[in-house]
């Protein structure tokens, strides 16, 4: 038996074991409240933390954190870092500047940071750099060294990695408070920077992943991160280092408060959210507006009233965010829709390249889009959104799924559908689920539509027809409703077949972006049909309308009515952004393959803008220019373009010839020559070998080169050649219309070029051409010897003096050169002799003179001073 002393002794031993055993495998810290979020503040006397070296010698580090400074703080105070790679506050009766020092060279931020403001500072050095040392800002580069001035790694060092004061000795203590402090042995990139900033991080692998937002951050690897202090866990006078062991010591018992470090912005109240006022509507900082990598979570009922751009976008159940001014929403890296985002009139989402919307997101989207009310007129549509789950993007969708009555924009109702032929203007609006067609990888034959209905199946980027409800008035406000189609999305297209394909998302398209990515594929022109508004009839052969073409060299305005070709029609040129909601037609090259769009072809440009397709430009209402909503920029081009218009019978016809210098040929290019494929019973065509052009691109402009048109008359009558647009062209180059029957040249830019013709085709007779006629003529059948037009530019008096008495002259008209007609006089009844006429007061500039004689026309060019 065992004696007591024994038994003690046995108990003592076990015990000593025990609480050897429990402390080897106790973890570094106490882990007190783990889900807390902290920020460590510091007195500016004596509290401070640090840890074992970790700079020396690095090629590439990059240190970054979040402070927050006092108002009475007035020395230099040590933030972070070593004596060979550092971040302080310089406080002089400047202000408090940040600096940033690497090897004893140091560069600053030229703006003093504010008291009691929270900002995130960053500072980055690599030896291969060409700026070898950076420093940041919130995420933005505000500094960084001249060139070829630091060279080499860091320096050795033996002092500490410090918090609070300088490592080499006990002063230049900070006051204020930090957060997140993250030390990496590499150089990391802006784009990682901004990904960083507003939110913490975690590793995912080997990756490094935000806490906010659930990706990994592109080029990143955890085991980078030397040092992360995320404050949040201390205990023993040690802080928790998320990224070693080696655990941070504090010294003389700093406090810690709640975290207001905005990882992320996350919203406090609702109501509207914008710079412009000043308004903090969020629990933590205040700078949305002013950088474009925040991430933002939405709590509450908000309103944008200007252009918002964010990394990150979180918006809560049950919450709406409403943009209220034509402006946009762009993200760039990641969306979480679990509310509903309000798209209202002209407002945008835009989800650039790298943005993803996140599939589990159970919310959605309203967008207004404006179509015909006509009962009669087709307008071809393209859904922005489908139908809404939490598994998938991109869905597939039915027209009644999506489509809604927004009569009220504020009051969307569900849609009456009929059988019947003819929708009615009812409330909600009914409408004829019969005209529901699609038309996709099929050969281009009529019988190829495909029916429908309210509730057949389309998919993303698939077009749809419909016609109108019969409203009085012209437009039918709809809205789309549903979960917004984002990212790569494709469509087969067979080689030479049609497509009714369109724009797939809540946000305008860049056609020429389009184009160019599936110029491989297709022959590179996208076709925008266009009722008139007198259509009246639902029988195919007694359509009114004709298709808008558009490509790279520009776009052309459907046929329409003559007296509309430089007003209304002319305003109808697709420009080079595609609405919300709009389909149009793509014919696949003898190749074909698959359609691709991609959030890089998405664009924020509005209906009413000068570059947008405005097929359905719809009224505007006032809007404040209080705040930004301004459009995209874009670069005009200085390509030299024609349009030349066509009036025969009751139709204008409009052609592009464009001079796109290297990028285009004489030959058929892909992209730049577009064909007719709505040949009208009169018509005009550029003549490119026998194929028959709407647009055709030339290289570049040649004066001698001679550009053949084909023109087609249905009966006898006068048909009329006449300048819709020039660009870029010098104003006193001559455009003249050939005739090889009359030898006659017809410059264009004095006046339109009126003949008469039988019926029938003309493929060699007409061209373009832009030198060959005598100098200073435009059209001369007259013998002009005998008929005499002088101008005085002292009195602005026109003299014609007729010495042929058999010729007539009938009238006399001014034009600039553009071709418009300025003055009109009929003089027939004058003595033919010698008449005076008193030019009205016009601008300084070149005019044409024209007089109608009974043997023909006289021109003469004259100059007003």
């Amino acid at each position: 038996m065992k004696t007591f002393t024994q038994n003690l002794l046995f108990t003592i031993a076990m015990l000593w074991i025990t609480v050897s055993v429990s402390a080897a495998n106790k973890p570094p810290l106490e882990i007190e409240n783990p889900n807390a979020k902290q920020s460590l503040v510091l007195n500016g006397l004596n509290q401070y933390a640090d840890v074992p070296q970790m700079l020396g010698g690095l090629s590439q580090a990059t240190l970054m954190g979040w402070i927050r400074i006092n108002a009475d703080l007035t020395a230099t105070s040590f933030i972070m870092g070593q004596d060979n790679f550092n971040l302080k506050i310089v406080a002089d009766a400047n202000g408090k500047t940040l600096v940033a020092t690497a090897k004893n060279h140091s560069i600053a931020f030229d703006q003093a940071l504010s008291a009691d403001r929270w900002y995130h500072i960053c500072v980055v050095y690599n030896q291969s750099a060409t700026e070898k040392l950076k420093l940041y800002v919130n995420g933005r580069q505000e500094a960084a060294a001249a060139p070829n001035v630091l060279t080499g790694a860091l320096s050795a060092s033996a002092a500490k990695f410090t918090m609070g004061k300088n490592p080499l000795s006990n002063t230049d203590y900070f006051k204020g408070a930090m957060d997140e402090v993250r030390v990496f042995n590499t150089a990391l990139t802006d784009a990682m920077i901004q990904k960083m900033v507003y939110q913490e991080i975690k590793p995912n692998g080997t990756r490094i992943r935000g806490e906010v937002v659930p990706r990994d951050i592109e080029g990143t690897n955890w085991s980078s991160l030397l040092a992360y202090f995320r404050m949040d866990v201390s205990a023993d006078d040690k802080l928790f280092n998320r990224a070693s062991t080696a655990q941070a010591q504090l010294y003389n018992a700093p406090v810690f408060e709640t975290q207001m470090a905005p990882m992320p912005f996350e919203t406090s109240a609702a109501g509207r959210i914008d710079a412009v006022v000043g308004q903090n509507n969020f629990v933590n900082g205040r700078d949305l507006s002013t950088y474009n990598w925040s991430i933002i979570q939405v709590h509450h009922n908000i309103n944008i009233p200007s252009n918002q751009i964010n990394l990150g976008m979180i918006i809560d159940p049950e919450v709406s965010v409403n943009l209220t001014n034509d402006n946009k929403l762009e993200n760039t890296w990641y969306l979480k829709l679990d509310g509903k985002l309000d798209l209202k009139g002209k407002s945008q989402l835009v989800q650039t390249i790298d943005s993803e919307l996140d599939p589990t997101s159970a919310g959605y989207i309203e967008r207004d889009q404006q179509g015909q009310s006509n009962l009669y007129n087709y307008n071809y549509w393209c859904s922005p959104v489908g139908n809404t789950n939490t598994s998938s993007n991109n869905n597939s969708y039915s027209v009644n799924s999506i489509l809604r009555d927004a009569t009220n924009p504020d009051n969307l109702l569900n849609i009456n559908w009929t059988n019947d032929l003819n929708g009615a203007p009812t409330s909600p609006i009914t409408l004829s689920g019969f005209w529901i067609f699609k038309f996709q990888n099929t050969t281009p034959i009529y019988a190829n539509w495909t029916a429908v209905g309210p509730n057949g199946t389309l998919l993303p980027a698939q077009g749809f027809t419909l016609k109108g409800c019969g409203a009085s008035t012209p437009k039918q406000n709809f809205a789309f409703v549903g979960k917004p189609n984002n990212g790569t999305i494709t469509s087969p297209i067979a080689a030479g077949n049609l497509n009714l394909s369109g724009n797939p998302y809540p946000s305008a398209l860049d056609a020429n972006a389009f184009i160019m990515a599936n110029n491989s594929v297709i022959n590179g022109s996208l076709y925008f049909w266009e009722h008139f508004s007198t259509n009246n009839s639902h029988n195919l052969a007694d359509y009114q309308g004709g298709y808008a073409v558009r490509n790279l060299v520009g776009g052309t305005a459907p046929v329409s009515p003559v007296g509309t070709s430089m007003t209304a029609a002319s305003k109808k040129i697709p420009g080079r952004f595609i609405p919300v909601g709009q389909a149009f037609f793509v014919n696949a090259n003898t190749v074909g393959g698959s359609l691709t769009f991609n959030n890089d072809q998405r664009a924020f440009m509005k209906e009413d803008a000068t570059h947008s397709n405005v097929l359905f430009k719809n009224g505007t209402d006032p809007i404040s220019e209080q705040y930004d909503n301004s459009n995209d920029p874009v670069e005009d081009d200085n390509f030299a373009r024609i349009r030349l218009g066509f009036n025969a019978g009751s139709f204008h016809r409009q052609v592009l010839l464009g001079f796109m210098n290297e990028f285009a040929t004489s030959g058929m290019d892909m992209g730049y020559d577009a064909h007719n494929i709505d040949t009208q019973p009169n018509d005009l065509y550029l003549m490119n070998l026998n194929y028959k052009l709407i647009i055709e691109g030339e290289g570049y402009f040649n004066a001698n080169n001679i550009y053949r048109l084909g023109v087609k008359t249905l009966g006898v009558g006068n048909v009329e050649f006449i300048l819709d647009d020039v660009q870029n062209f010098d104003e006193d180059q001559p455009i003249y219309i050939y005739d090889n029957v009359t030898n006659q040249y017809h410059n264009l830019r004095w006046a339109p070029f009126q003949i008469y013709l039988p019926q029938g085709t003309y493929t060699e007779r007409f061209s373009l051409r832009f030198t060959g006629a005598p100098l200073g003529t435009g059209t001369f059948t007259a013998p002009t010897h005998d008929i005499a037009l002088t101008f005085a530019t002292n009195d602005n008096m026109l003299t014609i003096e007729n010495g042929k008495p058999e010729v007539n002259v009938q009238s006399v008209q001014i034009f600039d050169m553009l071709g418009q007609s300025l003055a009109l006089w009929d003089v027939h009844a004058k003595d033919q002799s010698k008449m005076q006429i008193l030019v009205p007061p016009i601008s300084t500039g070149t005019y044409v003179v024209k007089a109608l004689t009974t043997h023909g026309d006289i021109s003469k060019k004259i100059i007003i001073k």
